[in-house]
């Protein structure tokens, strides 16, 4: 998308969502974005709707982070994020969380989060959202952090999956 332009509607991703589907047969559609797309959890959470019947299988990929931050922006606005987007999951068929860290220190360090307690605010997205939905959580698998230790956190947290990314890229 192009610097300054509009962030689509819920009813253009529906559509974008509508024709991959007609145009390529698949099934699977990621929702995902430059950032977490649940600061944009409105219009994540219109399109699921939108896009009941089209035959697409979602995953939502998120950091699971940040939830007070944007939790208190929509606060400003009047609603409830953490409602709204539990109320929503049953229309994805996984939600990938992906999860740097099994402590607090290491966890600010990597992702550098924006409000204070973003490590906590991961674990219990996760906890709920494996009420839900199958949950995946991924780690990148690279020298400074304990991956045997995050796949036990995210187990503990009630995990269905767990997978590590390859820190060199391949």
């Amino acid at each position: 998308m192009a610097e300054g332009a509009a962030e689509p509607s819920a009813a253009e991703f529906n559509d974008l969502v509508r024709d991959w589907i007609a145009a390529t047969g698949a099934e699977h559609v990621v929702i995902q974005g430059e950032g977490d797309p649940l600061a944009a959890a409105d219009v994540v959470v219109e399109t699921l709707s939108l896009a009941q019947g089209s035959g697409a299988k979602f995953r939502l990929n998120t950091l699971g982070c940040d939830i007070r931050y944007i939790g208190t922006v929509w606060r400003r606005r009047g609603g409830m994020l953490e409602e709204v987007v539990f109320a929503a999951l049953p229309l994805v068929e996984t939600v990938s969380v992906f999860l740097p860290a099994a402590d607090a220190e290491t966890y600010d360090e990597l992702l550098e989060p924006r409000e204070p307690g973003a490590f906590d605010d991961a674990c219990a997205f996760i906890k709920r959202a494996s009420m839900v939905v199958d949950v995946e959580v991924t780690a990148v698998d690279r020298p400074d952090v304990d991956v045997a230790q995050v796949e036990a956190l995210a187990k503990s947290l009630g995990a269905a999956q767990f997978r590590t990314r390859s820190w060199l890229g391949d």
